[in-house]
């Protein structure tokens, strides 16, 4: 599985993430902190990249995740990354975003217990999904988050609460409930609500 990380600073995470999967794309507007998460981690499946550098090198990857990406961002520019994460994907593959903290008591009861690491089953949508929606705290937040990942392109949009987990035998649930965005782009035989296949989106796409 091929990784990219949006908005990895110092590679903190990188570094735990690219124990569980094949190569991370890590990917950052700062270059003081690739340079620094570069210090930190020289792994050699670890690429660090500007967002300018990841869009021209044309790089498909099969997951993609960001703990940052939602903060201080306009519309505009969020559906912007959003869409560019979209087309960074392969058919089928899956986002992961965090979307802000919620309160230990959330409305609807139902958590879901975070593993406190990265494990392949939880890159998939349906892992965080709820059946009682997205209505949480800071629901307002996580509204502009659904309607714009879907206006980007990606379909079984979701936001669900997960109470992270210490990891190891003994795990300890922590208190804090972290709001969780999941999709995935659409798979190469799928259609659209116009009944548009991908193949054809993708063929009909003007080429930047």
């Amino acid at each position: 599985m091929t990784v990219l990380e949006l908005g990895c600073g110092p590679g903190f995470a990188t570094r735990e993430v690219v124990r569980h999967v094949d190569a991370v794309t890590a990917v950052d507007i700062s270059r003081g902190a690739l340079a620094c998460a570069r210090a930190i981690s020289s792994d050699p499946d670890i690429e660090y990249m500007t967002p300018e550098e990841f869009n021209r090198a044309g790089r498909t990857v099969d997951f993609a995740y960001s703990f940052t990406l939602t903060q201080d961002l306009s519309d505009d520019l969020l559906r912007g990354a959003l869409e560019t994460v979209c087309r960074a994907l392969r058919p089928g593959g899956a986002l992961l975003v965090y979307a802000g903290a919620g309160e230990p008591d959330t409305a609807g009861g139902r958590e879901r217990a975070g593993t406190g690491a990265f494990r392949t089953d939880a890159f998939h949508a349906n892992v965080f999904r709820e059946d009682n929606g997205p209505a949480r705290a800071g629901g307002a937040d996580q509204m502009r988050i659904l309607r714009l990942a879907r206006a980007a392109g990606f379909v079984d949009v979701d936001v669900a609460p997960v109470r992270p987990r210490t990891p190891g035998p003994d795990a300890i649930a922590d208190r804090r409930i972290l709001n969780v965005l999941t999709a995935r782009r659409r798979g190469p035989v799928e259609k659209d609500a116009a009944g548009t296949s991908w193949d054809a989106q993708a063929e009909s796409a003007p080429t930047p």
